[in-house]
């Protein structure tokens, strides 16, 4: 048997009701790594490459950069960096706004100038590059599932 919590995660994350002998015609996985010009981000291993070395990031600075990247090209809000990257604790507006300035310190300019960062005053910040998800959907024509195989994928 499955803890509820995967059955929970797969109800909030992907908004799908799952019972024991659905059918699966596509699963479309999220990503878990993205290119951005020279860059690649792999959630999986939270790890930032650039040019395929291995870029020395801060769990903080990394975990804001995944936000952005996942959000893209959402505005991301204060609350939300902090709900999801501070854990909801109490958190200065100097350290978001210092953790932001060494992500874009760190990634430069993009190829055709411009932050990879924007800033949208009163509201937040928004990731501006062009993503290239690497994940592809996986294809299960058919397949029946077990309800707890598909959620522990999914979480």
């Amino acid at each position: 048997s499955m803890p509820s919590t995967a059955i929970s995660c797969l109800s909030a994350r992907d908004q799908i009701r799952l019972n024991k002998n659905q059918v699966i015609d596509n699963l479309q996985l999220p990503a878990s790594s993205w290119r951005f010009g020279e860059f690649r981000l792999d959630a999986a291993r939270r790890r930032l490459e650039h040019n395929g070395a291995q870029v020395n990031i801060t769990p903080k600075q990394f975990e804001v950069l995944h936000l952005l990247i996942r959000n893209a090209p959402r505005v991301v809000t204060r609350e939300e960096f902090v709900a999801e990257v501070w854990a909801g604790r109490a958190v200065e507006d100097s350290n978001l706004t210092q953790t932001i300035f060494v992500v874009r310190k760190l990634l430069g300019e993009q190829p055709g100038g411009g932050s990879w960062i924007v800033t949208v005053p009163g509201q937040g910040y928004a990731f501006a590059g062009d993503l290239r998800p690497e994940t592809a959907p996986v294809s299960l024509p058919r397949a029946r599932l077990r309800w707890w195989w598909l959620a522990a994928v999914a979480c």
